[in-house]
């Protein structure tokens, strides 16, 4: 009897044993699932608006794998959805997270709402759209230095320009936007301005650039060149160009890359196109987001890569690899 007694005190030591182990291991799993680095990611536009922004979240995965980090992707549906950024903005701040990337669709109408990120005490990273926040706020800024592309850009086409007519158009893909007003701002500096009969927004949309492409060009017949300042916008205004088989007369200079951006410079309708390295802004940008609050890496600008890529250069080694990248998109 007394063993009896001893046998089911043992047994009750050791369940209770089990059971503390089990909720330890359950804190400390807990423990780590909570001091793990939270990152949100808010973007202009949905990722499946343009292969460009494909790349870029595949860029931002490899190093989310990497460095095994909570992320979060929020975003408007399109970059004129300013108004929705700024409830996406308000929404990411209340979630409390380390860091917030930020790629801002407007350059002055988000900058209040990046103040409250700081404010807040969130860590802010700005990436491929800068916004207007003081000086005194140390803050990291990841891309292409747009101005300095457009320039590039405009100084090509003016001198593949031989004729004493000049008169060329800007398609921008929208007013008001840091890439965009900078782009266009290069070009007329690289061209000139007086060259320039007049400047479009197009909202970052295929279908509008098309049209305007193919009102204006119909209108005047003393354009020869067209500047296209994003993927949709560039694509937009080839496909214009083709419909009417005016690619003799008439040059395109755009930006960004996709399948119809290589079909295009193949069939000698899109002249040059601006590339940017995608991937490398996505994965620097989430990487430095993750630097500065793991190891406190000061704030720094990092200007990533842009290339010139036309008909005769695209399927060099260094070219074809940005031209043609692999995305995952499962």
């Amino acid at each position: 009897m007394i063993y009896m007694k001893t046998n089911i005190s043992k047994r009750i030591i050791v369940v209770i044993l089990l059971v503390a182990l089990l909720i330890i291991a359950f804190l400390k799993v807990r423990f780590i699932d909570n001091t793990k680095l939270e990152v949100i990611v808010i973007n202009k536009c949905n990722y499946d608006v343009s292969e460009f922004w494909e790349v870029a979240y595949a860029g931002m995965l490899e190093a989310i794998e990497e460095y095994d980090v909570t992320c979060y992707f929020m975003s408007a549906q399109y970059e004129y959805q300013i108004e929705e950024q700024k409830e996406v903005i308000l929404k990411a701040i209340e979630m409390k997270p380390d860091v917030i990337l930020l790629i801002a669709s407007d350059y002055y109408e988000i900058a209040p709402y990046a103040n409250m990120i700081i404010e807040t005490g969130i860590e802010l990273v700005l990436m491929d759209s800068d916004v207007d926040i003081s000086d005194d706020y140390n803050i990291s800024f990841i891309g292409t230095n747009s101005k300095k592309a457009g320039e590039y850009l405009g100084e090509v086409a003016l001198e593949n320009t031989t004729t004493a007519n000049k008169n060329s158009i800007i398609l921008s893909h929208f007013k008001g936007v840091q890439t965009s007003d900078d782009r266009e701002a290069g070009i007329k500096e690289g061209y000139g301005e007086d060259y320039i009969l007049g400047s479009y927004s197009c909202d970052s949309d295929t279908e509008v650039a098309y049209e305007i492409t193919k009102k204006l060009i119909l209108e005047d017949e003393s354009i020869i060149n067209i500047f296209a300042t994003n993927e949709n916008v560039t694509v937009g205004a080839a496909r214009a160009v083709e419909e009417l088989g005016l690619a003799d007369r008439i040059a395109i200079y755009g930006f960004d890359s996709s399948k119809e951006h290589v079909r295009y410079l193949e069939m000698g309708i899109l002249d040059y196109t601006i590339i940017q390295s995608p991937y490398q802004m996505g994965y620097l940008a989430l990487k430095k987001s993750i630097d500065i609050v793991e190891n406190k890496e000061a704030a720094a600008n990092i200007e990533t890569d842009f290339l010139l890529i036309g008909e005769d250069n695209m399927y060099d080694v260094g070219f074809r690899e940005i031209l043609f990248p692999f995305v995952d998109k499962k």
